[in-house]
């Protein structure tokens, strides 16, 4: 229903808590419809009686078991599944600016147009493809473990094929270098993607291509990735496999958490 109320909690406000100054340039791509289906996604849904205080507690008590040391990365993937849409809503109740982040960056560092083929790793219910749509990218794929989460993702109408896989169990049934890009948002942390996924990640990239990694700055650190995921980075990095262009701190990754963006081009 097209109603005052969906249309002020749209994925609109979402994204352009973070607009960059150029929109005009790059409007949204969204019809009615879509707009209408994704007010109902990420609305904090406050008409029920909790407060934005509320839901920001909630968010990070969901936060805090999901980052739960020991865990495992299975149980984490069921946690999500499990959570379906409660999980956008505590994104949104949480400011997470990880996703425009990351399609603001590949908008600055890919220079061959809006077509190129890209894949958003981790894709989760599918906020980095409705950022990329946003900034015009529409030959995108999602992979992700949680078949649950995936289906919130195609819902959305933003991806070209969605995939469910265990990143780092097993490679990817996608051919060396198909992609031009791969993408990761909120990927990174303990019970998360592991350090060996991003072998398979750079292998379905093409030679030159990037990676654009977001994440929590200090989840690089936490036990989950032994000496830090960053030392693992840099290892890569020594083995000729690509090169660090840039690293790149900014505020309020999640509310009071500082983000990361790491840009890699991929030699090999």
């Amino acid at each position: 229903m097209n109603s005052p109320v969906n249309r002020s909690c749209s994925l609109i406000r979402f994204l352009w808590r973070y607009k960059p100054k150029w929109t005009k340039q790059y409007p949204t791509h969204f019809h009615d419809s879509q707009l209408d289906h994704r007010s109902h996604v990420l609305c904090c849904r406050l008409t029920t009686g909790s407060t934005r205080q509320e839901a920001r507690e909630n968010a990070l008590a969901a936060f805090k078991v999901w980052t739960r040391t020991g865990l495992g990365n299975r149980v984490c993937v069921d946690g999500y599944s499990s959570s379906g849409k409660d999980y956008e809503e505590h994104m949104e109740a949480l400011d997470f600016a990880g996703p425009h982040k990351m399609a603001e960056t590949v908008a600055s560092v890919v220079k061959a147009g809006r077509d190129v083929k890209i894949l958003d790793a981790a894709a989760g219910s599918g906020l980095g493809g409705v950022a990329l749509h946003y900034f015009g990218y529409t030959n995108v794929d999602a992979v992700d473990a949680s078949n649950e989460l995936l289906k919130l993702a195609e819902a959305k109408h933003v991806y070209k094929q969605v995939m469910c896989h265990f990143l780092g169990n097993e490679p990817m049934p996608i051919d060396d270098g198909t992609y031009d890009l791969v993408v990761l948002s909120g990927a990174v942390g303990e019970n998360h993607l592991p350090a060996e996924a991003f072998d398979d990640l750079i292998r379905v990239v093409k030679p030159d291509g990037h990676m654009v990694n977001v994440y929590r700055e200090a989840a690089s650190r936490v036990p989950w990735y032994g000496d830090g995921l960053e030392t693992y980075f840099a290892q890569q990095e020594k083995m000729g496999r690509w090169k660090r262009l840039d690293r790149i701190l900014f505020p309020n990754f999640l509310t009071g958490m500082e983000g990361v963006v790491l840009i890699h081009q991929i030699l090999k």
